[in-house]
């Protein structure tokens, strides 16, 4: 994985897809559950995936700060950042009916002028959901949906529910999402798929005043196609909302400054530590790290030459996030301002 030229930023959801064993199981042979990437980029550039899945899990350890130690106050600096990987609302929608209205030629409640100037790109007719078509298509999913689904298309007397038909419809914005192939049109599909049904939901109800047991077969039948109108028109609204995005990104990112008090009183763990005997220093009543990430052995090194320093009276380990010590610095290569994160003694 290399790192490109205009955006440097190590894409941490390819950690992800290599955790998900491709069998959904691991195998007994423990070289086949490892992976390893190899890549240029710069360490700090690299977001641990692992951080994000500590935030979904249940502390089970516990520990108190030393009463000797005195806490400190420090100013500290957090950087507020929105993500840039899901559709965020309101401002997707607005982009998407602007690209949906000058595509289509549409305008909000026109709806005999709507349906005129659509034309032959969206056949109103389409009411009921091909079998053909779902037997030759290629859905992927995680979803048993998809399978029950191809499984009842293959006989082709079989008539889809109306509730069939909606599942159809979500698993195919998730499908949409997860097919792009433009970089600039690429969103996580797990947190954006209702974002974008919601949208088409909006256009087809206001530009054509259609229900939602008439307009969700037509919009399933031009999600099932390789391409099209429809799914043109999604790919420019994708990349047009990264662009505008952005745009707002800049104006409403903010750098905020303030004294942090140091450290916290209580502190949990998960599963994924574990309790570090023989430590002496470390602010708390017991020490717990981690059991295993990257730079584990350099970091048990720095603990030692800590505890065996005189003038050393405690140390303190802090994670990342708005309640830690971080010092602004500015990064050549991504060229603009970030965070370092360091121990405390």
């Amino acid at each position: 994985m290399f790192r490109e030229i205009d955006s440097p930023i190590f894409r941490t959801q390819i950690i992800g897809r290599i955790k998900r064993m491709p069998e959904g199981c691991h195998y007994e042979r423990e070289e086949l559950n490892k992976a390893y990437i190899f890549t240029n980029y710069d360490k700090n550039h690299i977001r641990d995936i692992s951080q994000l899945e500590d935030k979904n899990k249940i502390p089970v350890h516990f520990t108190e700060l030393k009463k000797d130690i005195e806490r400190i106050c420090l100013e500290t600096t957090y950087h507020h950042r929105t993500d840039f990987d899901i559709l965020i609302l309101p401002l997707w929608q607005e982009i998407f009916l602007e690209v949906m209205d000058r595509e289509f030629g549409t305008r909000p409640q026109l709806v005999a002028e709507n349906k005129k100037n659509v034309g032959s790109r969206i056949d109103f007719s389409l009411t009921k959901v091909s079998n053909q078509i779902i037997v030759d298509a290629e859905i992927t999913s995680f979803d048993n949906f998809a399978n029950e689904i191809k499984r009842k298309g293959q006989n082709f007397d079989y008539h889809f529910s109306r509730l069939e038909v909606e599942k159809l419809y979500k698993l195919l914005c998730f499908q949409e999402l997860k097919n792009q192939d433009d970089e600039e049109a690429k969103y996580n599909p797990a947190s954006s798929w209702d974002q974008l049904k919601s949208a088409l939901n909006v256009w087809f109800e206001t530009r054509f005043k259609l229900n939602k047991a008439t307009y969700y077969p037509i919009i399933v039948n031009y999600l099932l196609k390789k391409n099209g109108y429809l799914k043109s028109a999604i790919n420019k609204a994708l990349k047009e909302f990264r662009k505008k995005y952005e745009i707002e990104l800049k104006i409403r990112e903010e750098k905020e400054v303030f004294n942090l008090l140091l450290p916290e009183k209580q502190v949990s763990f998960t599963a994924d530590f574990e309790e570090i005997e023989g430590i002496n220093k470390n602010v708390y009543e017991k020490f717990y790290n981690k059991k295993q990430y990257l730079g584990i052995e350099n970091e048990k090194k720095f603990i030692r030459f800590l505890e065996s320093q005189p003038n050393v009276i405690w140390w303190y380990k802090q994670s990342y996030g708005r309640n830690a010590f971080a010092i602004e610095y500015f990064d050549t290569l991504e060229k603009k301002n970030r965070l370092f994160y360091q121990k405390i003694c």
